[in-house]
């Protein structure tokens, strides 16, 4: 089935619009920063914006704030971060785009998270498979667009946040309506 796309989109596979590098564990992990270290980013650092330890740049594989990081085994697979800074351990891979902008890539990443972390390989620690990853079809609008796309998303997971705090707020409401209506 041929997909409609928009005028001068294209559909390409992940793997021509993205390189990639495995981290990998630095030979000194430390505790507080010393000089030539920088922040060592694991799972919990990405997630958590928990900076727990520092390596050694020299023996690390360094990620910069505009590279997409993937984490790349265990039960996040799949799971994308940007703008962090650091030395990447072994769980993560970075990315490195050609001709897309990295917001867009990004939340097209974030989009694919559920069909990456059901598509894993491996018995015991779930990975990223490889082929499933690479196989992804990127809708590839030109650069500008892409732009314009991510804008109007950020916009609107704005307004998703917004809601969803005052739809927490409800059930507080719902109690002191109750709890007015009783002692009426």
């Amino acid at each position: 089935m041929e997909k409609d796309l928009p005028k001068n989109w294209i559909e390409i596979k992940l793997d021509k619009v993205v390189t990639s590098k495995k981290g990998k564990k630095p030979k000194i992990r430390i505790d507080t920063a010393i000089e030539n270290s920088v922040p060592y980013l694991d799972i919990r650092s990405v997630e958590n914006d928990e900076i727990r330890r520092y390596a050694d740049i020299p023996s690390s594989r360094i990620i910069n704030e505009k590279q997409i990081g993937i984490v790349w085994d265990g039960a996040r697979s799949g799971g994308v971060t940007k703008g962090k800074y650091g030395a990447v351990g072994s769980t993560i891979a970075i990315l490195n785009q050609i001709g897309v902008n990295e917001n867009y890539l990004l939340k097209l990443l974030e989009s694919k998270l559920d069909f990456l972390n059901t598509n894993t390989r491996g018995t015991g620690i779930p990975h990223v498979d490889p082929k499933i990853l690479w196989d992804i079809d990127i809708p590839l609008p030109p650069l500008p667009e892409q732009k314009r796309i991510v804008a109007k998303l950020n916009k609107l997971f704005v307004q998703v946040e917004v809601i969803k705090t005052s739809l927490d707020k409800i059930p507080v409401l719902l109690k002191n309506l109750r709890q007015q209506v009783l002692t009426q």
